[in-house]
């Protein structure tokens, strides 16, 4: 997937390099992302109650983006990203034991992930008034660069209370490589607007999906959800305008 769409943009870029006026923009942005859309769940017997809280932690994103306009309709862009993505997972128990005693069990996972990106999308703009909006698609390659998984068990009228936790750095040699992903790549569509000549808004959705085995157990395998979507804001700082012949002659060197 990711050949193909490298191979139509790359095709597109050089149909169109000849026949349209080029610019360049780049500039910083910055961002949030959600690794998962919220949940909640509440069950409840006459002697136990069950709740179940779920959401995404807050995950900001920096980066530095380049855009290629191609005539008035096409954009190529490319972004060099920071983002921190993580998710919270709380459940808890209340009840009356057999003896007639309340208990509560509490138990709450965080995952929280670094990792940096490089998004390649193909876009198609419109024109509304001083706001260019456009949709595109796109591959997001990504490489995980630290992640850490927090435990915390709290057992009333249990001796079982605890809190582990789980560093992984993948930067380092000495830590088995196969217990969590170092590549996490997504296909992703996006959808933004530009607002005048350099400002710009954007929503994001890129998903993948990555075999890992347990980052807390070596002997358990299962799929990383790799997901996120993103809400970025960029200004370019630059923003140039391209003679044709600067592009044609970059497409013919070897």
């Amino acid at each position: 997937m990711k050949a193909i769409i490298l191979s139509a943009t790359l095709f597109l870029c050089a149909a169109i390099a000849g026949h349209a006026q080029l610019k360049f923009q780049a500039g910083p942005e910055i961002g949030y992302a959600l690794s998962t859309f919220p949940s909640h769940y509440v069950a409840a017997t006459a002697l136990r109650s069950y709740v179940s809280d779920y959401r995404s932690l807050v995950n900001p994103m920096l980066g530095f983006k380049a855009e290629l306009l191609l005539g008035k309709h096409w954009m190529l862009g490319t972004s060099l990203q920071y983002q921190l993505a993580g998710t919270r997972d709380r459940e808890e128990y209340r009840g009356t034991n057999y003896w007639g005693q309340s208990y509560r069990s509490l138990d709450e996972t965080k995952s929280r992930y670094h990792k940096v990106c490089l998004p390649l999308t193909i876009n198609y703009r419109f024109r509304v008034g001083q706001f260019r909006p456009y949709i595109g698609i796109g591959y997001r390659a990504g490489r995980m660069v630290y992640a850490l998984r927090t435990e915390n068990d709290l057992h009333f009228l249990s001796a079982t209370s605890g809190s582990s936790s789980f560093d992984y750095r993948p930067l380092q040699r000495s830590f088995p490589a196969t217990y969590h992903p170092r590549r996490v790549n997504q296909i992703m569509v996006c959808i933004g607007t530009k607002i005048g000549e350099r400002f710009q808004v954007s929503v994001n959705a890129a998903g993948g999906m990555t075999k890992y085995y347990g980052l807390w157990d070596e002997d358990s395998q299962g799929n990383y959800v790799n997901g996120d979507i993103y809400f970025a804001a960029g200004y370019s700082i630059w923003n140039r305008q391209l003679k044709r012949a600067t592009l044609s002659t970059a497409v013919r060197l070897p």
